[in-house]
């Protein structure tokens, strides 16, 4: 078992160095569970880092917020490039590490317009083959 922090990351909070290396890491797609482990910390330390300090619970929102434009930004990109990605582990990891949830059912609602995972796979490949096609006459 290697032995951690062996990048001399400091394990006590330094806000000279952890709010911006959070956000830094957002940025490039990674989530807290990535970042404790880079720095030798569990994820626990970091969510009271979050509550302790004022500079650290921002820089944890605002990173938050990056990791999930990194998602939408990843998406996009796959679209516009013709890029095929797994819709299943796409929508997973949306939902587990940005939070994202369906849409729930108005029960009082009579409305049918509520598209099944087939049908908006569907659009999405459709899509895809769009974007794919627009990309490629540009070249």
């Amino acid at each position: 078992m290697s032995a951690p922090n062996k990048r001399g990351r400091p394990r006590e909070y330094d806000p000279d160095f952890h709010p911006d290396d959070f956000v830094e890491r957002s940025t490039k797609g990674k989530c807290l569970s990535q970042i404790a482990r880079e720095w030798g910390v569990c994820r626990d330390t970091i969510y009271d880092w979050a509550n302790k300090y004022p500079d650290f619970s921002y820089a944890f929102k605002r990173g938050k917020d990056c990791l999930e434009a990194w998602y939408v930004d990843l998406g996009i990109e796959a679209i516009q490039m013709g890029e095929k990605i797994h819709f299943g582990v796409y929508v997973w990891q949306t939902k587990n590490l940005c939070g994202w949830r369906d849409k729930p059912k108005d029960e009082d609602s009579d409305d049918d317009d509520e598209q099944s995972l087939e049908q908006l796979i569907a659009a999405s490949n459709a899509l895809n083959e769009k974007m794919k096609t627009k990309v490629q006459n540009k070249k």
